[in-house]
């Protein structure tokens, strides 16, 4: 049986004092809301849905093949999440599992010490990443590698 990740990217927003994360996912209109009960209006586009057991492995120990080194153990849901991601996550129960996150900044700084690049599983989910990260920041310059992430977990 395989297994899939579900992704979801979030920003830190400030205003004033307080700072608060929320999602920053791209979505399209489900073609079969209102005509099937409990349909969702719209979609998560996936940030990158491709099944790769080695990002798997180097993002939290998930389907470890390699010995490949991980950012860290999976984490749990964040205690700061957003509620649309806390909504998805638990729509999913007890077949939602290895639930964690990490920055953006944790990405570049693990991929950045890769010695060989050919175990480089993260590669096409930082691209990605980074992309969103411009979309909100605005700028390259501007992105703030600690106030983007990705929360994630697994389902098999």
């Amino acid at each position: 049986m395989g297994c899939d990740i579900h992704m979801f990217v979030e920003v830190k927003y400030s205003f004033g004092d307080n700072n608060k994360w929320i999602n920053f996912d791209h979505h399209t209109k489900n073609p079969y809301f209102d005509e099937y009960r409990d349909t969702p209006e719209f979609d998560v586009i996936e940030l990158h849905d491709v099944r790769n057991y080695l990002a798997f492995e180097q993002l939290c120990g998930v389907r470890a093949y390699t010995e490949s080194p991980s950012i860290s153990p999976p984490r749990g849901v964040p205690i700061d999440i957003s509620a649309f991601v806390k909504q998805h996550i638990e729509s999913w129960n007890i077949d939602g599992h290895s639930h964690s996150f990490v920055t953006l900044e944790e990405i570049r700084i693990y991929r950045a010490n890769l010695k060989d690049l050919s175990f480089d599983g993260l590669k096409y989910i930082h691209e990605a990443l980074e992309l969103r990260a411009i979309e909100y920041f605005l700028t390259p310059e501007g992105v703030d590698p600690k106030n983007i992430r990705i929360v994630f977990f697994f389902d098999n």
